[in-house]
């Protein structure tokens, strides 16, 4: 889920959320960023780290090592403001432990064998790092690197963890030196994320069955112990947005995901049944500077708005009286929550107070009764 959706859900109290905004932060600059970074994606980070530099004047410290690594350190030191993962695995254990607050997903990773180029060799199989005479393979450490937890993951499920391991020559710390030992020629075969082989010419990568059914989503995530949440929040959205960050990963070889694309200050247009106004109007300021977003807002009648929706406007999202009407237009928006629900009353004047018990009393001659419309208002 994207996180500003639950941000926007915390933030203002009503009935119905449809959730469908992107992550927005503040327009206020902060100072300098510390980034602990996962090592196969220094190539990416170093050049999106100093493309924001350029814009904004922010200077990204990037600390590089294996995703476990850095999740130690991370909880060792508590510092920092953000840390991007090669699996978001690693970030829902960090969020787990209260290290992380916000998540955005950035890139795909499948796992295979790296290669030198052409594939001497012909490795093609599990079976042929089992049982290939004289090969020198070189693994990635579970305990430091993403990849080497998931490469035992999967060995283990197919019963060669063991046998395959006990044939390693090192277990390396990160998914760069993998590939640093095959270029030099010191290995003839690692497992690797795929996007690593793009990054050197002198290099493939070999697709296996038993790692493609299942990809790992590159992650950053925003940490708890950021001094500069805004900024942290800020850089996290720049590297995650598609005509930005999500363009350096795509060209070095990336599969990204789709992303939002990237302002300074975006703006969100937002529906809101016009009862709740009054209730909602201060939490929206302590939005808009909290996470640097405009709101547009537009209070009217439900049954209004959805009839405007229906019609082809399309909020970023929209506060209903009443779940009936969330249900007429919930197919425009992502998951829907009910946060609370109201009592209806008999508001009496002065003049007939003490006249009015029951619903039956409406209904006798002489008081003049004043109802919601039945099909532009949820109360009517």
């Amino acid at each position: 889920m994207n996180r500003a959706k639950l941000i926007f859900l915390l933030l203002v109290a009503s009935l119905v959320v449809p959730l469908g905004v992107a992550l927005l932060v503040p327009s206020k600059r902060g100072g300098d960023l510390l980034v602990y970074c996962a090592a196969g994606m220094r190539k990416p980070m170093s050049a999106i780290a100093e493309r924001y530099r350029e814009e904004y004047g922010v200077k990204v410290e990037l600390q590089f090592a294996g995703t476990g690594t850095l999740l130690g350190n991370i909880e060792a030191s508590g510092k920092g403001d953000l840390f991007l993962s090669a699996d978001s695995a690693h970030i829902e254990i960090a969020r787990d432990k209260g290290l992380v607050e916000e998540a955005l997903p950035a890139a795909y990773l499948t796992a295979g064998l790296l290669v030198p180029a052409g594939n001497p060799m012909g490795l093609a199989s599990l079976a042929d790092l089992r049982d290939r005479e004289g090969l020198r393979l070189v693994l990635a450490n579970p305990e430091a690197a993403s990849v080497g937890k998931f490469t035992r993951k999967v060995l283990s499920e197919a019963g060669l963890w063991g046998a395959i391991s006990g044939r390693a020559l090192a277990m390396k710390p990160t998914v760069n030196e993998l590939a640093n030992d095959l270029k030099i020629g010191a290995a003839d075969v690692a497992v690797a994320w795929d996007a690593i082989a793009e990054q050197y010419p002198e290099l493939d990568f070999v697709h296996l069955p038993e790692f493609d059914r299942e990809r790992k989503t590159v992650t950053v995530g925003v940490l708890a112990s950021s001094e500069a949440p805004p900024e942290a929040l800020r850089f996290a959205r720049y590297a995650t947005a598609r005509d930005r960050g999500l363009e350096v990963f795509a060209a070095d070889g990336y599969e990204i995901v789709e992303g939002d694309r990237w302002a300074w200050r975006p703006e969100l247009e937002f529906f809101s049944g016009a009862m709740l106004g009054p209730a909602i109007r201060g939490r929206m300021e302590h939005f808009e500077e909290r996470e640097g977003v405009g709101l547009k807002f537009v209070p009217n009648g439900c049954g209004i708005l959805v009839s405007q929706m229906k019609g082809g406007e399309r909020p970023d999202a929209y506060f209903s009286c009443d779940v009936s009407f969330m249900d007429d237009v919930r197919d425009l928006f992502a998951e829907a929550r009910t946060v609370s629900a109201n009592d209806i009353v008999v508001l009496v004047s002065d003049r007939a107070e003490g006249k009015v018990a029951a619903a039956a009393d409406l209904a006798v001659p002489g008081p003049r009764v004043g109802l919601a419309h039945p099909e532009k208002s949820a109360l009517g």
